[in-house]
C-alpha cells in the first residue's frame, strides 16, 4: 500500500441513456496494452468493458460509490485484493461482485486478450471518486484521465 492515497474524480465521458440501447461486445486490436469502451450510462447504472493485453493491469484502487459486477467475456482475467491476495481467477461467463470500497486490481491471466465488462451503480448523491492505493502506471493514468 502506498504511504499517500490520492484520490481522483471518475470522469466517465457519455452521454446518458434515456432508452434501450443494444451493445455487441468482441475482442480487437489494441493502440494501447489496455483499453475501456464506455457502453451506456444512466442517471442509476453504467456498463463498460475493459481490453486487456499484456501490461494491461491496473492498480489498487477502490470506489467511493459505485457497487460493480465483473463480468469475463473472453479470455481470463485475475483479480486481487490488498497484499496481491487473489480474490479469483475468471474465464468467460465468470462474474465477480466489487462493493464500494473494497480495494482491488486485475490483469489478464492467459494468453488470449482479455475482455471484461463492468457494470456498476452509483450510490445516490455521493459522487464516485477512484482513490489510488497504489501508483498508477502511465496507461493507467492515461484512461483515468481521458474519462475511462
Amino acid at each position: 500500500m502506498a504511504n499517500e492515497l490520492t484520490t481522483t474524480q471518475v470522469r466517465i465521458k457519455q452521454e446518458r441513456h434515456h432508452a434501450p440501447k443494444v451493445f455487441n461486445v468482441h475482442s480487437r486490436g489494441l493502440k494501447m496494452a489496455k483499453e475501456i469502451d464506455v457502453l451506456a450510462r444512466t442517471d442509476l447504472i453504467g456498463a463498460m468493458v475493459h481490453y486487456l493485453d499484456e501490461g494491461g493491469e491496473n492498480n489498487l484502487h477502490s470506489h467511493t460509490s459505485s457497487d460493480a459486477f465483473w463480468i469475463v467475456l473472453e479470455g481470463e482475467a485475475s483479480f486481487y485484493g490488498e497484499g496481491d491476495a487473489e480474490i479469483a481467477t475468471l474465464g468467460p461467463g465468470g462474474t465477480l461482485l466489487i462493493p464500494r470500497g473494497t480495494k482491488y486490481w486485475f490483469k489478464k491471466s492467459s494468453d488470449q486478450q482479455a475482455v471484461v465488462m463492468r457494470v456498476w451503480s452509483d450510490t445516490p448523491n455521493v459522487p464516485d471518486q477512484r482513490v489510488e492505493h497504489a501508483p498508477a502506471s502511465d496507461t493507467i493514468r492515461k484512461l483515468v484521465m481521458n474519462g475511462g
